[in-house]
């Protein structure tokens, strides 16, 4: 008898969190939060918050067989091939986490989302698009090219 998919995705998520305990030291409980649930070829995108330990999860596991042993390996590799390519840039994190072929972990940053800034009524500042400039000059320096048509940053 098949597995029904939610059983799947709670057997995934149980081991993307046990291969984070193992890489991160944590011992005891933790708390898993989806963010953003991927469609097709995007990743489940989760808040992983444990003592000491407070990070962001990316994972293709939830993906058709097909998409995700071809697209999910080929982003989690692109992302992190970017990542050490851009170590040391101001605003891009330097301590991240490649859980397996389809998962990459990195710290949660706490902030407001455009959406929700939008909400508010509120706009960004002059001082962001400038500092934010800056950090694209410093990755277009790292070899960090531009981004793909489906809004993705590409190195």
């Amino acid at each position: 008898m098949r597995q029904p998919r939610s059983e799947k995705v709670k057997d995934m998520s149980r081991d993307i969190i046990e291969r984070l305990r193992f890489f991160a030291g944590v011992n005891g409980e933790g708390h898993l939060e989806l963010l953003h649930r991927g469609r097709f070829a995007n990743a489940n995108v989760y808040r992983y918050r444990a003592e000491g330990l407070d990070c962001v999860i990316k994972d293709y596991s939830h993906c058709h067989p097909l998409i995700r042993q071809t697209l999910g390996r080929f982003f989690v590799r692109r992302e992190v091939t970017a990542l050490r390519r851009l170590t040391g840039v101001s605003g891009v994190v330097s301590n991240f986490c490649r859980l397996g072929n389809f998962t990459l972990a990195y710290p949660y940053v706490e902030g407001l989302s455009l959406r929700e800034l939008q909400s508010r009524g509120e706009v960004l500042s002059e001082d962001f698009f400038g500092e934010l400039e800056k950090t694209i000059i410093q990755m277009h320096r790292r070899g960090a090219s531009g981004f793909t048509k489906f809004g993705q940053c590409i190195a």
